[in-house]
């Protein structure tokens, strides 16, 4: 039910830890710990994983400028979504674009 939760949820900006575990009625804190020792990951880095891998998805199957991808994935601040999509893959998102849209055979 809780991954299901966040697999629903994940694009809302407002969505995080504290309203996961309102809405499951726990605390913060039991909530988190409970997740981690059932995902072996905390909370946070489950939620932004998703934000992520939703993006590259996004940027390699879609023209979709990439301040509509942050809105999409739950990022208010285009700025946010780039830092922390560069912290995670290693390329802003634009680079990670042009990358997944080269023929391979130019890679070589």
């Amino acid at each position: 039910a809780v991954i299901a939760y966040i697999k629903e949820n994940y694009s809302d900006p407002d969505f995080c830890v504290s309203s996961l575990a309102d809405h499951f009625n726990m605390s913060i804190s039991n909530f988190s710990h409970q997740f981690k020792s059932y995902m072996n990951q905390n909370v946070s880095a489950y939620i932004n994983n998703i934000r992520i891998q939703t993006a590259k998805t996004l940027l390699s199957s879609t023209d979709l400028p990439i301040n509509d991808i942050a809105l999409q994935v739950g990022y208010i601040h285009t700025s946010s979504f780039v830092r922390k999509f560069k912290q995670e893959v290693g390329k802003t998102p634009g680079e990670y674009r042009m990358k997944s849209i080269t023929p391979t055979s130019y890679n070589q």
